[in-house]
C-alpha cells in the first residue's frame, strides 16, 4: 500500500526521512558522525556513512562542511 501512496517501498521511505533527519543533524548540531547515525536508529556509523552518501552525494563531514548554518 505504501508504494501505491508515495511511489517507493516501504523500507525506501523509511531510509529517506531518516536521512532528512540525519542532513538535518548535521547542519544544525555539533554531533559526531556517530551520534547522529545513532539519532536516527543506525548503529554502524560507517554503514551510516555509506548511505548517508548514497542519498546525498556527499559523506556526512562533507556534507555538514558544505551546508553548516552560519552561527
Amino acid at each position: 500500500m505504501v508504494k501505491d501512496v508515495f511511489g517507493i517501498h516501504f523500507s525506501a521511505l523509511i531510509r529517506s526521512v531518516k536521512m532528512q533527519e540525519a542532513a538535518h543533524l548535521l547542519r544544525t548540531t555539533d554531533l559526531t558522525v556517530s551520534e547522529v547515525a545513532a539519532r536516527v536508529g543506525i548503529d554502524d556509523a560507517n554503514y551510516f556513512s555509506r548511505i548517508f552518501r548514497r542519498s546525498s552525494g556527499a559523506t556526512p563531514r562533507d556534507y555538514r562542511r558544505r551546508h553548516r548554518a552560519s552561527p
